[in-house]
């Protein structure tokens, strides 16, 4: 994160009052080290362990101690050293246009941190003065102009994923729903053992509605990645229904979008199967989230009644169909519409096992 203090001197560094106090031949360099800050935000989430911060603050300091700051560092440390062994993505440094435009996001973006604490950026945006695409390219991620980045002070530049966030609720909640079950298997005191039993009730409704959250977040990010990918016939049947004015319900995106572009998927029968179990499962969540005392019709029971029977495989089997319909469409799905490219760089769940699932990313556990 960054302090009031360190952002408010950014904003002074980047500031056209201070880059004004330098002369024609100087200024040219100082808009380098600034850019060069910036990419170190960019890259590392951070700058003042930056090859960058120092030196952009010595010469803010004393636009005359540029000149001896060359003199002292190697060629490779050098502002043009840096951009030759191609550390960032910047395009034609050369053009002094080009640098004020960078120049300038990065005011707003320093702005828009301080007034909103704004950090998703889309990539069209950042596009235009840093080669975004091709950072992520070059680990393996290919990301398209409506894309999100989250671009912050504790790490690099984010692609960020609206189902991410509802697939480490659903692990977390199951992490926790867990543990306190087998604590309830060894618990013999019985006033500890009730603080439990509501622990773990509270537990098995959240992961209820957070796995079919998980499940409907899929549904819209894949809606919205085709609505804005844009590459639909204007006279398609599809096109018509993901344009459409008003709000578009998750069974329409399921049955109007997916079945209707694609028939495997509409026939496959793992789809079909856990499709229909799905469907029940979201009675059961709007059950927890609209809780009533009314008495439901169709079999004269109250509506309060599942709150007293959701056990530990009631929920383990919802949470898990939610998963496998996920994964099961984005295997069915074309190369250029899948969306879960994250997905093998965790654990895959299988709630079955009813042990803990890491919520870290693979690499990071094994570093």
């Amino acid at each position: 994160m960054i302090t009031s203090d360190e952002l408010a001197e950014l904003q002074n560094l980047v500031s056209g009052k201070t880059i004004r106090k330098f002369r024609s031949d100087m200024k040219k360099e100082y808009k380098l080290a600034l850019c060069g800050m910036f990419g170190d935000i960019l890259k590392f989430g951070q700058y003042k362990r930056g090859r960058f911060y120092s030196i952009v603050t010595s010469l803010a300091a004393d636009p005359e101690s540029f000149k001896q700051l060359a003199v002292r560092v190697r060629s490779q440390d050098t502002l043009y050293g840096f951009y030759l062994i191609n550390e960032h993505f910047f395009y034609n440094i050369d053009d002094q246009k080009y640098l004020d435009s960078v120049l300038n996001f990065f005011r707003d973006y320093l702005l828009n941190y301080e007034r909103k604490k704004k950090r998703l950026y889309l990539v069209s945006d950042i596009q235009k003065i840093y080669d975004i695409k091709n950072f992520f390219l070059k680990r393996g991620v290919k990301v398209k102009d409506h894309n999100w980045m989250d671009i912050n002070f504790s790490h690099q530049v984010t692609l960020t994923i609206p189902e991410f966030f509802n697939y480490v609720d659903v692990i977390n909640i199951w992490n926790e729903l867990i543990s306190v079950y087998h604590q309830m298997l060894r618990e013999q005191n019985l006033i500890e053992a009730k603080k439990l039993d509501f622990r773990f009730s509270t537990c098995t409704r959240q992961l209820v509605i957070s796995s079919i959250t998980f499940f409907e977040c899929f549904l819209y990010y894949y809606l919205y990645n085709l609505k804005c990918d844009n590459n639909l016939d204007e006279n398609h049947p599809v096109k018509k229904v993901i344009e459409q004015d008003g709000y578009i319900q998750d069974k329409q995106i399921v049955k109007q979008v997916i079945y209707k572009l694609h028939q495997h998927i509409k026939s496959d029968r793992t789809v079909k199967q856990l499709y229909k179990r799905i469907q029940e499962h979201i009675k059961l969540r709007d059950r927890f989230i609209h809780n009533s005392a009314f008495i439901e019709m169709s079999n004269q029971l109250s509506q309060m009644e599942p709150l007293m029977r959701l056990g530990v495989n009631e929920v383990m089997d919802i949470a898990q169909d939610c998963i496998d319909i996920v994964i099961r469409i984005d295997e069915l799905l074309p190369e250029n519409e899948k969306i879960l490219f994250w997905w093998d760089q965790f654990e895959t769940p299988n709630f079955k096992k009813k042990k803990y699932i890491s919520p870290l990313n693979k690499n990071r556990e094994q570093n």
